[in-house]
């Protein structure tokens, strides 16, 4: 798989971290003076991108675009790849445009941050993105991210948590007040949860517990239900009976580093990232999972609070599990997870506004084409269409391997030499896999000014390949300087006067 990272930050570590995955990861980044403009990164690379810095947010953003397509042209990368992730909102333009040279065969996964939730300009590129995927480091960023659509119907995001969840001071930089232990209940949009019976619980406990109190963090329907049944016994922490809408990511941390006790909807504890966050900071974990009875739940909240051994042997054990889970390699696969998740995903082609791109191949076509044309010394762009009786009589004749059989482009580096159409009068070759759903992509070249020829045909996983339609070769322009034309003078002579 070929990931491709884009960001104004590397955290190099998990970029590693996804090559000893079995990847090929290529990052692109900002340059600075004094820098390489390309570093090894495992057995990757790190690409340094110079740009135009100043305009304005969104100008270094387009700009950053720019100079990203320009270095992966220019060092021989390309632009095809299986996934290009978006690391912060100013690299999602750069994202998109990877995405746009290698139409229909490439995933795109967006980071969100919390820029994406204050409203400033970075937040008007989150739609300048086309995500099969989202991932969040924080559950309540992947909430509030939601929220931003009438009625939350954004597909939740993936959360994948990261060592800025441990970071010092994160949960100190506020401070919140409340009299008493105030147990935090964590009731995200989407929590199978039963209000009622969670009400009941808390005024158990607190008949154990004198001045216990709670607090509601969600945003959601379920959330809204139970915190106005706490608000309305007297229950619910003071301060935060003014709503979620006033509740940031600080607050949101603070309350959770100053819980006694938090709750969470996953029977599962060791799977939900608001139970890893919450044993960072020493506090335990209670699953308030729909079907607990009011009972049970009451004694578990009371054993945490008067029980200081059972407290920390619960915090000690998920600490550890927390600090290994937000690890550069928990992490990398964390996102690897979502990049599987976003391949397997059926995307429209952002080309086709009448009949579906999977329809290409059902056009009437006289027969199967397959054409290259130049478009910079790196690049050459090309456009195919497959015969359906082609494709058919294809399959037959592979027999037993026609089910794991694809679609192939394979290219061949004629530089230089008198072609008669076989493999060996050539330098190389590469194959290419475009998607079934494809009829076009640009194409890399990894040196500049070279002579290519193509054929389309179906490869079965043994290299047995069957041509279907053959390109003309295609001649790339060399890198050099534009030419110097003569220089033609005027002389003007001046006007006689007359007589």
């Amino acid at each position: 798989m070929r990931i491709a990272l884009v960001g104004w930050e590397i955290d190099e570590a998990v970029a590693i971290a996804l090559e000893g995955l079995g990847t090929e990861v290529t990052a692109f980044t900002r340059w600075f003076p004094e820098t390489p403009r390309r570093v090894a990164l495992g057995g990757g690379a790190l690409i340094r991108c110079p740009h135009q810095v100043g305009g304005g947010v969104v100008a270094e953003a387009w700009s950053f675009r720019d100079s990203v397509l320009r270095q992966a042209s220019e060092t021989g990368i390309g632009m095809t790849f299986d996934v290009v992730h978006a690391l912060d909102p100013l690299a999602r333009p750069a994202a998109a445009g990877l995405r746009e040279r290698s139409p229909g065969a490439t995933a795109v996964v967006g980071s969100i941050t919390p820029s994406d939730l204050s409203g400033g300009d970075e937040a008007g590129l989150t739609l300048d993105l086309d995500a099969a995927r989202w991932v969040a480091d924080h559950p309540w960023l992947a909430e509030r991210w939601r929220d931003q659509t009438p009625g939350g119907v954004r597909a939740r995001p993936a959360v994948v948590l990261r060592s800025q969840a441990e970071r010092p001071g994160l949960s100190g930089s506020m401070e919140v007040e409340a009299r008493g232990p105030v147990v935090a209940l964590w009731a995200p949009r989407d929590a199978a949860i039963d209000p009622a019976g969670i009400v009941e619980a808390i005024g158990q406990a607190r008949a154990a517990a004198g001045g216990l109190g709670a607090i509601v963090l969600g945003t959601g329907p379920i959330a809204e239900s139970l915190r106005r049944r706490l608000a309305g016994r007297g229950w619910l922490v003071p301060e935060a009976r003014r709503g979620a809408g006033e509740m940031t990511l600080e607050r949101w941390r603070a309350w959770l580093a100053r819980a006694a006790v938090v709750g969470v909807p996953a029977e599962a504890l060791c799977d939900d990232p608001t139970a890893r966050i919450s044993w960072l900071h020493g506090v335990p974990v209670v699953s308030i999972a729909g079907g607990a009875a009011p009972e049970a739940l009451a004694g578990a909240i009371a054993d945490l609070l008067f029980n200081p051994g059972r407290r920390e042997r619960q915090v000690r054990a998920g600490e550890a599990i927390a600090r290994r889970d937000i690890g550069p390699e928990a992490v990398a696969l964390g996102w690897l997870r979502v990049y599987l998740d976003a391949l397997s995903t059926p995307r429209r082609s952002p080309r086709s506004e009448g009949p579906s791109p999977s329809a290409a191949w059902s056009l009437a076509a006289a027969r199967s084409r397959l054409s290259l044309v130049p478009i910079s010394p790196r690049e050459v762009y090309a456009a195919w269409t497959v015969r359906p009786d082609d494709w058919t009589a294809a399959l037959e004749w592979l027999g037993d391997e026609a089910p794991r059989a694809a679609l192939t482009i394979r290219m061949l580096d004629i530089t230089d030499l008198q072609f008669d159409g076989g493999d060996a009068t050539a330098h190389s070759q590469w194959d290419i896999d475009p998607g079934l759903t494809e009829t076009s992509r640009t194409l890399s070249v990894a040196f500049p000014g070279r002579s290519v020829a193509a054929r389309l045909g179906v490869r079965t996983p043994r290299g047995v390949f069957l041509p279907l339609a053959h390109a003309r070769p295609c001649h790339l322009p060399r890198e050099a300087l534009a030419p110097s034309e003569p220089v033609r003078r005027l002389r003007v002579l001046p006007g006689r006067g007359r007589s």
